[in-house]
């Protein structure tokens, strides 16, 4: 939720830099995700290869967001 809500304020903002901190926090929400579902993972809450598969998806979020934010930072 946290990484939908920032890509949001986001898209809202008029100023790069702006936009580029709120995809910044968009990217570091979507790795806190990552970082729990390991967790979860490791503690047996969720089956590994399911994790693996979140988190590839996650990873390939994570690259996107990364072009995202440069575009952003080299406007400013």
């Amino acid at each position: 939720m946290e990484v939908v809500a920032s890509l949001a304020e986001g898209y809202n903002k008029f100023h790069s830099s702006d936009k580029a901190k709120c995809y910044s926090r968009a990217r570091a929400c979507a790795c806190r995700v990552q970082c729990l579902l390991l967790l979860a993972s490791s503690l047996g809450f969720v089956d590994d290869a399911a994790a693996n598969k979140l988190c590839a998806d996650y990873e390939s979020c994570l690259k996107m967001f990364n072009g995202l934010i440069k575009v952003f930072e080299e406007k400013q």
